[in-house]
């Protein structure tokens, strides 16, 4: 695989993972802001039927397992290019 085949493949990966840590992240926010809005003076978030309840565990994570993939992708692709700016500059030819 030439060079810049790499620094296509491993800035994608990169790009991708940022997207996908960005998307988790604000879907996250906008589940937990739901839960504030929702919360009783007891501290329990109400739900008007338990699908419901169970509908919203299932987002949270999602939206976890989204960040989480994401943040792993972005932390491959990153050190995908550190290595191909150490094969690059450092290594001797």
């Amino acid at each position: 695989m030439s060079l810049i085949r790499w620094w296509e493949l491993t800035g994608g990966l990169t790009a991708v993972g940022l997207g996908m840590c960005a998307w988790g992240a604000t879907w996250r926010r906008a589940l937990r802001k739901y839960e504030f809005e929702h919360r009783s003076s007891g501290g329990v978030v109400g739900f008007t039927t338990f699908k419901d309840s169970e509908a919203h565990r299932v987002k949270l994570r999602a939206a976890d397992q989204l960040w989480s993939n994401g943040l792993r992708l972005f932390a491959f692709g990153f050190f995908g290019i550190f290595l191909a700016l150490v094969y690059q500059f450092v290594l001797p030819r």
